[in-house]
């Protein structure tokens, strides 16, 4: 029998009941980061191919996890005598939308900021940006995504993107960082607190860096670190590392006992190309 993961009883799938699951999912892994789509992989163990005869989700189906709705995005089966071992992987639906949305338009004289709104709006989620100055011309030709725009938007201005539970947020790093876009902010401590306490840390100070004044990679508890998500930050009280970090990506193994690893910055303030313009408090 498979040890029961932490909030199984929240992972509904298409089709199957709690029953269906709840002895044979081994595997919970949820990965954010910023640039990049939010994924979420869920591992079974089917012996004798009960689930793997029957539809266990179709490609492109949502399925809810612990409230966050995904996109099946494939299925892959490794079949042994015994039975299988079944990989369902799943990406952020809203970013997924956006990289999937196709349409040729030229609008004149808009901020950055006010394109990407609307296309997230009109994608179905709550967006979070940046103010930006208006600019010349944002196209979006026939062969790009509305990802792929935002993404050369971001690179002009020197900006990013993360998106994860339904929500998209557009700014530079370091806006994000300053705690200008509202997001939570979690304690995280060295040694005084086991509720708050990192288990490992790993600071950089260093002047070849051209994007951040400083790194760190961060292991805390599965309990303290499970709800942490890219820009929110975190406030440490680490030893050199003091102060308030943003954070650009998150790993999390949802088995309540392997710790949460982060990666966290100081940015710097962003340095957008020649003709492009934006608003940093």
């Amino acid at each position: 029998m498979i040890t029961r993961l932490p909030k199984i009883n929240k992972l509904i799938l298409p089709g199957k009941s709690f029953a269906d699951l709840s002895e044979v999912v081994a595997q919970i892994i949820v990965e954010y980061g910023t640039d990049q789509v939010a994924e979420l992989t869920i591992g079974i163990i089917d012996p004798n191919h009960k689930l793997t005869r029957s539809p266990i989700a179709d490609v492109g189906s949502i399925i809810t996890f612990d409230g966050s709705r995904w996109q099946v995005g494939s299925i892959e089966a490794n079949l042994t005598e015994w039975g299988s071992q079944i990989a369902i992987r799943c990406r952020d639906p809203l970013a997924k939308k956006l990289r999937a949305t196709y349409k040729t338009s030229a609008e004149k004289k808009v901020a950055p900021s006010n394109w990407v709104a609307r296309r997230v709006k009109a994608a179905g989620g709550i967006v979070k940006t940046q103010p930006s100055s208006s600019r010349g011309t944002i196209s979006q030709s026939k062969s790009q995504s509305v990802l792929d725009v935002v993404d050369d938007l971001a690179s002009e201005l020197d900006w990013s993107w993360t998106s994860h539970d339904g929500r998209f947020y557009f700014a530079s790093r370091h806006y994000a960082w300053s705690g200008s876009l509202g997001l939570a902010s979690w304690t995280v401590t060295w040694k005084t607190d086991p509720a708050s306490d990192a288990l490992a840390a790993t600071w950089t100070d260093s002047d070849d860096n051209t994007l951040n004044r400083r790194e760190m990679e961060l292991e805390v508890t599965y309990d303290a670190g499970y709800r942490m998500r890219p820009w929110q930050r975190v406030n440490s009280s680490i030893p050199g590392a003091s102060g308030y970090w943003l954070i650009e990506s998150v790993s999390i193994t949802h088995d309540g006992i392997t710790p949460v690893m982060l990666n966290v910055t100081r940015p710097k303030r962003p340095s957008p190309k020649a003709g492009s313009s934006s608003r940093e408090s």
